[in-house]
Order: structure tokens, then sequence, then C-alpha cells
């Protein structure tokens, strides 16, 4: 049994349900192409299935690693930004219908101080979440624009254990209280008195200028499984539904809900945390100090949160060579790479004395079927661990 006084990295999706993204995501996880289940180490425990809790090998301190993530749209905008301004100024209404699925996302969060300690089985911890994402939706009407913008505070206690030589099973309740909007500004709003918008009346925005904030409460569950097999090998397959934040009639298990659905087909008012179940694979054999990670990671398997049939759109495959990889499972440096629902990642990490450091871009899907609407995402992260 382990204890882990740690940040809970949650999940969070898009306003229109197509992509599930990670609140506060680790990076070795994003760059391993989301597949992360049965990984079994502190980013795993603390982010994609609490059993992994129960397997943490020794006592570690991870302290104040900032990350910051954002797509190639701002990325061009930091780099470049007169030439943003050139391609989307004067837009008129069949200029923006043209930009349907085009997003602007950003993500910055803190990793608060978290502690791995064995022979306990508990864990808690509290992290800082921002997060903004813009998207244009298509409509019969007129193009929509589908804004998100949000600050999540993140309470969580998290128990496992391990039940015999094979298997591990947690279970996190957690809570978490947001500040922000979720609004979609439709084509009379957009386009209305000569295209100019004002928020001065806008309920929403005025709740989010005065200070409202939505908390919610939910559950994650999950188990590791070892198999006898192979142990040179280190063969695992895991479980975990994540979010889970109550039952709605006809509709199974739903997810942590910021605010009330106006109606019950829009997203609730400031978004949600969409309930998601995972099932995994992974091995992580070690030769002469390097360490090759192989995972592989099937979401919703019973329940359909994406969109259409797409089994690739599902499917995650996660590798990584580790190099110099020491008693607490950290890697010297580490070259990671990824498959996310038909869409590559790359990048480095390296944790070098107390510090971390680490690079890379990777790909979401946002569209109905692999391949429809691709968002690319730059990633960043320096921290220090003890």
């Amino acid at each position: 049994m382990s204890l882990l006084a740690a940040l809970c990295a949650l999940t969070s999706s898009a306003a229109q349900g197509r992509e599930l993204r990670r609140s506060m995501p680790f990076i070795r996880p994003s760059l391993m192409g989301d597949a992360y289940v049965a990984v079994a180490d502190e980013a795993s425990a603390i982010l994609y299935n609490p059993a992994a809790l129960a397997g943490l090998p020794n006592k570690s301190v991870s302290a104040f690693v900032p990350q910051l993530t954002i797509d190639d749209q701002l990325l061009d905008a930091i780099l470049d930004p007169q030439s943003l301004q050139d391609k989307y100024s004067g837009l008129d209404e069949n200029s923006l219908r043209d930009l349907t699925g085009t997003t602007v996302n950003s993500n910055f969060n803190i990793a608060m101080p978290f502690v791995a300690l064995p022979n306990s089985g508990m864990a808690f911890g509290f992290g800082l979440d921002l997060g903004t994402s813009l998207e244009v939706l298509d409509n019969p009407i007129g193009p929509n624009l589908d804004l998100e913008f949000y600050f999540d505070r993140v309470l969580l206690f998290t128990m496992a254990a391990r039940v015999n030589e094979q298997l591990d099973i947690g279970i996190t309740p957690k809570l978490v209280n947001r500040s922000g909007i979720h609004k979609i500004l439709r084509f009379g709003e957009l386009f209305a008195s000569s295209a100019t918008l004002s928020f001065d009346n806008d309920p929403t925005f005025k709740d989010l200028s005065n200070g409202v904030s939505f908390t919610t409460v939910g559950l994650d569950v999950g188990l590791v499984w070892r198999l006898p097999a192979w142990p040179e090998w280190h063969p695992r397959i895991a479980f975990s539904a994540l979010n889970l934040g109550g039952v709605d009639e006809g509709r199974g298990f739903r997810g942590m809900e910021f605010g009330q659905r106006p109606i019950a087909e829009d997203p609730p008012e400031a978004g949600e945390l969409p309930q998601i179940n995972t099932l995994g694979f992974a091995v992580s054999p070690i030769h002469n100090g390097i360490r090759y990670t192989v995972a592989l990671d099937i979401v919703d398997v019973t329940r359909t949160l994406l969109p259409g049939d797409d089994l690739l759109l599902r499917s995650r495959l996660g590798l990584e060579i580790g190099i110099g990889v020491r008693k607490d499972g950290t890697a010297l440096f580490s070259l990671l790479g990824g498959y996310n629902a038909g869409h590559s990642s790359l990048g480095i990490l390296s944790r070098v004395w107390i510090f971390e450091v680490g690079l890379g871009s990777y790909t979401v899907e946002r569209g109905e079927k692999s391949g429809d609407n691709p968002d690319n995402r730059n990633v960043l992260v320096f921290g220090f661990r003890i």
C-alpha cells in the first residue's frame, strides 16, 4: 500500500463532448498518446487510475511543477501576431462559417506538492488549473462560437489497497470548485448591432465578474491486475471509471456537472467533467538500465461519450524509452511517443537532480471520426522534485 498526498489531475471535456481533454495533464502521459491507465506510476495514480497508488514503490516528493499547453493557433499568435490579425480581421458570416472546427485552446496548471510513502494506502491533495477553449461551430441558421473559460480548485482523498500479489484496487472521492463560464455565442449575438458584441447585460458574464462559482463532487474507481506470466516484462491489465457524478434516468452514469443544464441536450452552465471508462494493457521490461514501455488503452468501453463508432478514435498507444532508470521508477532521460485517435505525439522528458524539464507536441481529435478535425498541442513543463 502507499500514501500519496497529491495533486488531483482531473478529466474535463470540450463543451460539445468532442474531445476528452485532461485537466492538469502530466507531460509523460500526454506524449505517450494518453495511453496510461495500466502504466501504474504516480501520474497514473492521480490522473488515470487510483489503483496505481497501491503499487508505488518508494517515498518521493514532487513540488511546483507548472505546465503550459497551447495549440498551434495560439502559438502562431505569439510568434507572429500581425499575420494572425491580418488573417482573421474583417470576418463576416460566410468567412466565419468557413472556419468551422477551428479551435483556440490553452491550459496552465500548477502541480502542488505531492508525496508518496509506502505502506499506508491513502492519498489527499489540492491542485489548481486554468483553461480556455474557443471553437467555431456550424449551425443551419448561422455559425456559433463555443467559449469556455474556467479556473478549477481541486480537492481529493484517495484510498488504495493491494488485495493480493496480482490485484490492486483504488477509489478517489473528489470535490472540484470552478469559477468560469461556458457560453455558446449564437449567430444573432455575433452579427447583431454591426457585429459588435456586448456582454454587459449577459447573465453568464455578469456571474463571472461577480465571482459566482460552481462546486461538484465525484468519484474515481479503478483496478490493476499484474499478470503472473513473463514477470520480467511486468505485464498489467487495468480498468478505471473516472468522474462518476451521479445516475440519470435512461442515461446511466453521468459526469461531474458544474451548474444546471438549460435543456437536456445542452451542456451544463460551466461545463462538465465527463464520466470516462478505460481498459488498458501495459508492459515495461528493463534491460541494462533502459526501460521500454508499451501501453495500449481503449476508451469508453461501456458508455459512448465519444461520437460515432470509430474504434480508432477510442484507441491510444504509448511508447517510452527511458534511460537511467532509478529505483523510484523515474528515468534520467525519456524519449516519448504515442498514437492517439489516429494522431501521433513525440517529446522528451528529463529529470536531473531535483529538476524536471519536458518539451513536446501531441494531437487530439475533435471531429466525429479519426482525421476529421485534428488539433495540435504544444507542451512545456519545468519544475522540481525532491
